[in-house]
């Protein structure tokens, strides 16, 4: 089966819109969370010594890069999904000065 290069919304795109930017927000907040996280892991160091709190920074480390590349992902992805949708603020600003109705309709 060939896919078409066109995508089809089933939504206004307004509405669509107001979703990719609520996912966007959501993004941030995961991102806000993981930041608080890390200094929590971080400050650890202070009162939990010793070989468990170590090795579970160190395995915390660890993990760090891969939660650093899907946090880049999850941040791209808003941007390409309007992009895929054609609604880009270049293309919404061209849009709205492009076809403007005259000065006399009500």
């Amino acid at each position: 089966m060939k896919t078409d290069d066109k995508m089809s919304l089933k939504t206004a795109p307004e509405e669509f819109v107001n979703k990719v930017s609520e996912a966007s927000d959501v993004i941030g907040e995961v991102a806000k969370a993981l930041d608080e996280l890390e200094t929590v892991v971080l400050r650890t160091s202070y009162y939990w010594n010793g070989e468990a709190g170590d090795y579970y920074r160190i395995l915390y480390g660890e993990n760090q890069k891969e939660i650093r590349e899907m946090m880049k992902e999850l941040r791209a992805r808003p941007e390409r999904l309007l992009q895929m949708a054609g609604l880009t603020q270049k293309n919404r600003k061209e849009s709205e000065l492009s076809d403007p109705l005259p000065a006399d309709v009500l």
